[in-house]
């Protein structure tokens, strides 16, 4: 990861930087990973959900149609809560946010959108 080091106004110059600066690129809304997987997920769903007539689901499966509505119900939930969690964690931690939409710019140089400012890890 390449990260810019600051040391802190009060600190003298040997210290150890007080921050560490990531440069990040902001990802498009189609490709961030809380939107693009469940959006994929989601419509996979609805189609497998609309495509399966119970009578021939049985002919093909061998599994009683309210099994696989159950199934699918049961799929639409753990996916709904997942998305849900990763909205939740993403509104609490700021490093997991910055995971999930942005880009972190490796090359020196390369224009970026946004920076991740954290505190160094101090010695004890």
């Amino acid at each position: 990861m390449t990260t810019n080091n600051l040391k802190s106004p009060a600190s003298s110059s040997s210290a150890a930087p007080a921050y560490r600066i990531t440069p990040l690129k902001q990802r498009s809304v189609t490709s961030r990973l809380d939107i693009l997987p469940f959006t994929i997920a989601y419509v996979l769903l609805v189609l497998t959900d609309l495509s399966s007539d119970p009578p021939s689901i049985e002919v093909e499966t061998g599994l009683a149609p309210e099994a696989c509505q159950t199934w699918i119900l049961i799929s639409y939930g753990l996916v709904l809560v997942l998305h849900f969690s990763i909205f939740l964690i993403s509104q609490w931690d700021v490093t997991f946010r910055a995971l999930i939409g942005y880009r972190v710019i490796r090359k020196k140089g390369k224009r970026f959108t946004h920076c991740l400012v954290e505190p160094s890890k101090k010695k004890r």
